[in-house]
């Protein structure tokens, strides 16, 4: 029963999207905007935590999103891996922004949202589930979304590009949110390189 009740937290939290640990930056000067950021491309990075997303990851527990040097370009990407803890598997979440304001600052129509993958499924069914989400004010102005799931594993780096439909006014706001799905210890997934336009 303790397994079972461990499972449903574990899921709660990965669909929650509400990581428990979050690094933020500056946006002060051109390497840090939000369109341009080395950390859209997971280049920067303060101790084990991507500078401005929120991961699953808790503090002096465990960590199943790390620093990866297999980057698409760059240096470095993000690798999300369902690990085991006390026994039981848990799923990995990353963000963009933080906790309060889980979101990149933008002001331009968005009709594509591009990213490059790997992904290497354990056992057959489970997937990666990403989100996209465009706001004018954040939470109450949502303007655009997308979600769906990849479950086609892919050893070499994949780029995926999301349409997004048009809006009714400017987004000011995009969210960007990934999770593993499954309960196979060891299942994981890379991204890199973001960008839209």
């Amino acid at each position: 029963m303790r397994r079972i009740f461990l499972i449903l937290i574990s899921l709660g939290l990965m669909l929650a999207f509400n990581g428990c640990s979050e690094s933020n930056g500056s946006s002060t000067g051109p390497d840090d905007d939000n369109t341009t950021g080395s950390y859209l491309s997971f280049e920067s990075w303060s101790g084990s935590e991507p500078i401005n997303w929120t991961t699953s990851n808790v503090p002096n527990l465990y960590s199943n999103v790390t620093k990866s040097d297999d980057a698409q370009a760059g240096s470095y990407a993000a690798k999300c891996e369902i690990i085991s803890y006390q026994g039981v598997p848990l799923n990995a979440s990353i963000t963009s922004g933080d906790v309060t304001m889980p979101y990149f600052e933008i002001d331009q129509a968005v009709s594509k949202v591009k990213f490059y993958y790997k992904f290497f499924p354990q056992i057959q069914g489970e997937s990666i589930l990403v989100q996209i989400s465009l706001y004018g004010d954040y939470p109450s102005g949502l303007l655009g979304f997308e979600s769906f799931k990849i479950d086609q594993a892919a050893s070499s780096y994949t780029m995926y590009t999301v349409e997004m439909a048009p809006t009714a006014s400017t987004p000011k706001k995009i969210q960007i949110s990934f999770a593993s799905v499954g309960t196979q210890i060891g299942t994981y997934f890379i991204i890199d390189n973001f960008s839209w336009e």
